[in-house]
C-alpha cells in the first residue's frame, strides 16, 4: 500500500522527475515518483543523442548507457552535398530503456519510493494551492497528500494544466514525429547525420543516429504547419526506400516533440513544471534530455529550501524559474529565435549553404560558420540571426 503523506510527489519517471527525486531525497525529503506506464525506460520516444559532458554534469556516466560513441556530424543538403563536421565535444548514443532504469535506481538508492502502472488523473487542490494527487493504482483511486508537487509528466502535462498553467502549443512550435530503429545501414557510424531536405521533413530534418556500426534510430520531424500535407510515416518509408532500400528495422515509434520557448509559467502554489512538460526541450534539435536533468536537479534546490521554510508559494517556487532562466532560459530563447530563421530556409537556400561550406576546409569549419553563412546568404535574416546568437 502507497503511504499517504510525502513531503513531495513526483508525476512521471522520466529523466527530470527521477533526477529531481535523487536530489530531492538526498537532502532528507520524502518523496513519491509516480509513472503511468508499466516500466519506466519505455516506450522509448527519443533519437537517444547527448553529449557526454552534458551527462557528466549531473552524474557519473556509465558504461553500460552508451550504445555507440560519437565523433563527428554529417550535414546532407537536398542536393545531396556533404558537410563534415568534428564534434565539439564527445557524444554518444544512448540505451534510453537502460539509462532511465538507472536513473531511478539512483532516485531510489537516495530514497525516494517509485510506483509503476500509477496513472495519476487529478489534482489535491485547496484554497488555490496543489496540496496532493489523485492516483488511479491497482483498480482504486487514491487520494496522496504532498507539500509540494512535480509535473515531470511529458509534453501532454495534464497536471500542470490542472494547475491552471496554460501549456497548449502552437502548431508550428510542435513536431510531429517518427522513428525506427534500423538495421543493416551503409552509414558512417561515428558520426550524427541530419538531413535536410524539405520533401522528407517540412519544417524539421532526418536523423540518423547510429547504435553499431550498421545500425540506427532513424527518424525525422515534421513542423505542425505541414501535417495536414504530409504524413511523417510515409515521409519516413520514402527516406529509406531511397536512403537505405535495403534496411529492416525491429521497433517503431511515434510522438509530439515541442520545439517552443519554455512556458511563461513554470510554477504555481505547491506545484514546480519540469522536462518536457515545461517545453524546455532545445528547439532548434529537439533535444531534451539535458534540460530534463538541469530542471530537476534547479526544481530539487528550490525544493529542499521552500520546505525548510514551509513555503511552497508561487512567490517562493518562483526561484526556481530564475534559476532556470539564467542557467538556461537565455540560451532555450536564443537557440528557438535560430530555429526560426532555418525554417525559413528553402531547399536552394540548403543547397547555396552546403556548397558553400563544403568548399570550407574541415578544419575550419564550424556550427558558428554555418550560421553566418545564412545570414550572408540571406540578408534579409542577418538581424534574426543576429537576435538568436545575442540569446545564445
Amino acid at each position: 500500500m502507497i503511504k499517504r503523506d510525502w513531503d513531495v510527489i513526483v508525476v512521471g519517471g522520466g529523466p527530470a522527475g527521477t533526477v529531481f527525486g535523487r536530489y530531492a531525497a538526498e537532502k532528507g525529503l520524502s518523496v513519491l515518483i509516480l509513472e503511468k506506464d508499466r516500466e519506466i525506460g519505455l516506450p522509448v520516444r527519443c533519437g537517444e543523442g547527448v553529449s557526454m559532458r552534458g551527462l557528466e554534469a549531473f552524474t557519473p556516466v556509465n558504461p553500460r548507457w552508451i550504445c555507440r560513441k560519437i565523433s563527428a556530424v554529417d550535414f546532407y543538403a537536398p542536393d545531396g552535398t556533404l558537410v563534415e563536421l568534428d564534434f565539439k565535444m564527445e557524444g554518444a548514443i544512448l540505451d534510453r530503456r537502460v539509462f532511465d532504469r538507472d536513473l531511478a535506481d539512483l532516485a531510489a538508492q537516495a530514497g525516494a519510493r517509485i510506483y509503476t502502472r500509477a496513472n495519476v488523473t487529478d489534482l489535491i487542490l485547496d484554497d488555490n494551492f496543489v496540496r496532493g494527487v489523485v492516483v488511479h493504482y491497482r483498480h482504486e483511486d487514491l487520494k496522496l497528500s504532498a507539500r509540494l508537487v512535480i509535473a515531470a509528466d511529458g509534453v501532454e502535462s495534464r497536471i500542470a494544466r490542472k494547475a491552471g498553467i496554460k501549456t497548449a502549443v502552437t502548431p508550428e512550435n510542435m513536431d510531429s514525429c517518427v522513428q525506427v530503429t534500423a538495421h543493416g545501414l551503409n552509414m558512417n557510424p561515428d558520426a550524427l547525420s541530419f538531413y535536410m531536405k524539405r520533401e522528407y521533413a517540412p519544417g524539421g530534418y532526418v536523423w540518423v543516429f547510429p547504435k553499431s556500426e550498421t545500425s540506427a534510430n532513424v527518424g525525422l520531424g515534421i513542423s505542425g504547419n505541414f501535417t495536414h500535407k504530409t504524413s511523417p510515416y510515409k515521409s519516413l518509408m520514402k527516406f529509406l526506400a531511397d536512403t537505405f532500400p535495403n534496411a529492416s528495422w525491429s521497433s517503431l515509434v511515434a510522438g509530439g516533440v515541442p520545439t517552443d520557448k519554455t512556458l511563461d509559467r513554470i510554477t504555481a502554489n505547491g506545484l514546480m513544471v519540469v522536462g518536457d512538460a515545461a517545453r524546455m526541450v532545445n528547439p532548434l534539435s529537439g533535444g531534451g534530455i539535458h534540460a530534463a536533468m538541469r530542471a530537476g536537479k534547479l526544481a530539487a534546490d528550490t525544493a529542499v529550501e521552500a520546505l525548510k521554510q514551509n513555503d511552497v508559494s508561487e512567490d517562493f517556487l518562483k526561484r526556481y524559474a530564475k534559476a532556470w532562466h539564467d542557467e538556461a532560459g537565455k540560451n532555450h530563447e536564443g537557440l528557438y529565435r535560430l530555429k526560426e530563421v532555418v525554417n525559413k530556409l528553402t531547399d536552394e537556400d540548403l543547397d547555396k549553404l552546403g556548397h558553400k561550406m563544403a568548399a570550407i576546409p574541415k578544419e575550419k569549419r564550424s556550427l558558428t560558420r554555418i550560421f553566418k553563412a545564412v545570414a550572408w546568404n540571406k540578408p534579409r535574416l542577418i538581424m534574426d540571426v543576429a537576435r538568436a546568437f545575442a540569446g545564445i
